[in-house]
């Protein structure tokens, strides 16, 4: 695998993509085909904590070139090999021994690795992408509710069981707003996945769902696959996946209390179309807006179950 980017260390602001935003744009035009399927990889040093290293970058088939203040990662079978270019002339850099964790090599290689100082680094990005096409439209759409949504739930969560198996996916549930009856949505599927733990689904999931259709991003506590209907299309589906606990259950408490409380799904419905247009270019300030009312229905669904 042979990777042009940038690498970020140190400790970054909730919300702070600036990092991925500017590589996001500049490697595709700098570095990557035009028309050549390719994808972005990202991998995370989670060792770090808060303040771990992240480096992103495009996949190449060879590193003739590294734009200044970018950076080239060729990772071989057992070796790192950095590269950069210094006064006009690309050069390596560093080279380091390289134990993978796990490697799947079935059309495009994704896995996770150690280098020597305690360096592991996990893969936290996948996404293809085809420089010089133009990129789907990410504004926050709302419709009215489907009532097609619940079918086509079923037919993606009997999809996902057959494609990760009942070792990996424990338990599927239809949540968010369209698995609420009448509530307005953006018309993408979310399912939720029940896994045994995050380090085997990564190893079982991440491979299986290496498609141009889905992104894979990891987020602290869980990872999201984001479905299109084909390459850079429209989004139909987010698959999160994380183990029993604490954020499971609260979000299905969150989808159960509004299905039985019409007041509060109505007053949820109002707050979603008003957001849809103070955010409508923007879906993580439209998410991070209902952060408030989804903690406050939280807890009335606990103080129901816990009288």
């Amino acid at each position: 695998m042979k990777l042009i980017g940038g690498l970020q260390r140190g400790t970054v602001a909730p919300g702070d993509y600036r990092f991925y935003i500017d590589l996001f744009d500049r490697l595709p035009r700098e570095v990557g085909e035009d028309g050549k399927l390719t994808r972005f990889v990202a991998f995370d040093n989670l060792a770090d904590g808060d303040g771990r290293t992240t480096f992103l970058g495009i996949e190449v088939d060879r590193i003739d070139y590294v734009p200044e203040g970018m950076i080239a990662w060729d990772l071989g079978p057992d070796c790192l090999t950095v590269l950069e270019t210094v006064g006009g002339e690309t050069r390596i850099v560093s080279q380091d021994g390289l134990d993978w964790s796990w490697r799947d090599v079935c059309c495009r290689t994704t896995g996770e690795f150690s280098t020597p100082g305690d360096q592991h680094f996990a893969m936290t990005a996948n996404s293809y992408v085809v420089p010089g096409r133009q990129p789907p439209d990410e504004q926050v759409y709302l419709v009215d509710h489907d009532p097609s949504w619940p079918a086509a739930s079923d037919e993606i969560s009997r999809w996902l069981f057959d494609r990760l198996g009942p070792d990996v996916a424990l338990r599927i549930e239809h949540f968010g707003s369209t698995a609420i009856p009448g509530m307005p949505a953006k018309p993408v599927i979310d399912i939720l996945v029940q896994i045994p733990s995050l380090a085997a689904a990564k190893q079982a999931a991440i491979p299986r769902l290496n498609l141009p259709e889905w992104e894979y991003w990891w987020y602290s506590d869980h990872m999201v696959f984001i479905g299109r209907d084909t390459l850079m299309g429209r989004r139909t589906c987010h698959i999160h996946m994380m183990p029993a606990g604490e954020e499971f259950d609260r979000r299905l408490a969150f989808r159960d209390y509004l299905r039985s409380h019409p007041k509060d799904a109505a007053r949820y419905a109002e707050l979603k179309r008003k957001l849809a247009q103070t955010h409508r270019d923007n879906r993580e300030n439209y998410t991070d807006a209902k952060a408030a009312f989804v903690q406050d229905i939280v807890a009335k669904a606990n103080r129901g179950s816990n009288p």
